[in-house]
């Protein structure tokens, strides 16, 4: 993977927050790669507000959402 700190100046405030909580959840998992689930994955975590009211809007269940998500990385290649 590249050096984030590259990608980083392409993003606002809470774009940096997001980027940077799905490089650590990529790391943490042990993929070290960022895919959509990464991203939205912290996503969820950093700017509830925003997934809140996004999934309200949509009518579809959080919890569902968090579960489809979790399970997408937890099947995820992993590179060691």
């Amino acid at each position: 993977m590249a050096e984030p700190d590259a990608y980083l100046s392409n993003f606002g405030v809470s774009g940096r927050r997001v980027f940077q909580g799905a490089l650590e959840e990529s790391r943490r998992r042990e993929q070290f790669y960022i895919s959509p689930g990464h991203i939205l994955y912290a996503l969820l975590r950093s700017e509830i507000s925003l997934f809140g009211s996004t999934i309200r809007h949509l009518s579809v269940d959080s919890s569902f959402v968090r579960s489809a998500v979790e399970a997408l990385l937890e099947k995820s290649r992993r590179h060691t």
